[in-house]
């Protein structure tokens, strides 16, 4: 009986010290800009971004992770035309709208690059891959497109530790480096190289993460 009684608690303290190294969490990003044309109207271009990523990470040691993440993304924006006749008149207003909205998988590395008590500063790459629907409305277009996309991309994260089980961190977008190529289905390819990706990306995306 003792035997097994050790047996299992050599196993349980086994278990235990294997998910000490693992911990889940998650970011969230989100930006919206709302512009009234110089006309006398009352609409408005609008442009919305959100974006939600949780992950699950192992710690191969003080200062290097790895993990796993899913992110869905969602864009959506209204632009207003004015159209003018030869003599530079302005005729009818034309709304554009477009919705886009992904699902992406990636796996990452975070590398501890400083600590100041419970402040440190950490380098992130990330590799993903996923795929994305797209609706639009346009002057002389309209419909929607599937494709896929892919791509990398690395930024640095601030972290700060609440307690030995919680820390928050903020991924530094506007020194975001990346990498994105996406393939509209039957249609073109799209290959970007990025500082900043975007406007939408600015903003730091907030994150919470809870050690076992």
């Amino acid at each position: 009986m003792k035997k097994i009684i050790l047996t299992v608690a050599i196993a349980l303290s086994g278990i235990i010290s294997i998910n000490a190294q693992f911990n889940i969490g998650g970011s969230v990003n989100f930006n919206t800009s709302i512009m009234k044309p110089d006309m006398e109207d009352k609409d408005k271009e609008v442009s919305n971004s959100f974006s939600i990523s949780p992950s699950i990470g192992y710690r191969l040691n003080e200062k290097w992770e790895v993990g796993i993440s899913l992110t869905v993304n969602s864009f959506d924006s209204k632009q207003l035309m004015f159209l003018t006749d030869n003599e530079g008149n302005i005729g009818d207003m034309i709304v554009n709208e477009s919705n886009t909205k992904e699902s992406l998988i990636g796996t990452y590395v975070r590398y501890r690059i400083v600590k100041f008590n419970k402040f440190s500063v950490h380098g992130f790459f990330k590799v993903y891959a996923g795929r994305g629907e797209s609706e639009n409305s346009f002057l002389f277009s309209m419909g929607n497109s599937n494709y896929t996309l892919w791509g990398a991309n690395i930024c640095p994260v601030l972290m700060f530790d609440l307690s030995n089980k919680f820390s928050i961190l903020a991924n530094v977008n506007f020194l975001n480096l990346g990498f994105s190529q996406s393939k509209i289905k039957n249609q073109h390819t799209t290959t970007e190289f990025n500082f900043i990706a975007n406007t939408n990306d600015i903003l730091p995306a907030i994150g919470l993460i809870y050690k076992f």
